[in-house]
């Protein structure tokens, strides 16, 4: 449930941010939403990510701020 409740949060902000400020910038918590804004096609937002963002390989280049649960 907290998945479903992420993936529905992580669209409905993308979906706003898009609209709000197309030049808007990212830091991704969670490998899940991570995943879900290169699912949108919204990686070159991406300007740093959290030490569970393993996936995709291109995450690694990315500034990391630190764990999920302990930020």
């Amino acid at each position: 449930m907290r998945f479903l409740a992420s993936v529905i949060a992580a669209i409905v902000l993308s979906i706003a941010a898009v609209e709000a400020a197309p030049n808007a910038r990212v830091v991704s918590i969670g490998g899940d939403v991570t995943e879900i804004v290169y699912a949108l096609g919204q990686e070159s937002r991406l300007v740093g990510v959290d030490e569970t963002s393993l996936y995709p390989a291109s995450t690694k280049s990315l500034p990391h701020v630190g764990y999920l649960r302990n930020l």
